[in-house]
């Protein structure tokens, strides 16, 4: 894979990687003020889906791929190729 195709993807995976540093940054103040679990669910639900959307973007970075880059990520990242 070219380089610079591998570092667009790397830097696509970063961006998502400091979303979910703000996201659990926001999380943790939200709990200091004493916010239960069920209130902050669809936050803890956010941060799960960037965090595996990251691993997904990362599985394209690995190797050459052709036709749904969904697919051939979920297949990777499901395989643990």
């Amino acid at each position: 894979m070219p380089e610079g195709k591998r570092k667009f993807i790397e830097d696509a995976a970063r961006v998502i990687d400091g979303r979910v540093v703000a996201l659990k940054a926001e999380l943790a103040r939200d709990e200091a003020k004493g916010r239960t679990g069920v209130e902050t669910a669809s936050d803890r639900a956010a941060i799960l889906e960037a965090e595996h959307c990251a691993r997904l973007i990362r599985a394209l970075g690995k190797a050459p791929y052709r036709g749904d880059p969904y697919e051939v990520a979920c297949k990777r990242w499901s395989t643990a190729r």
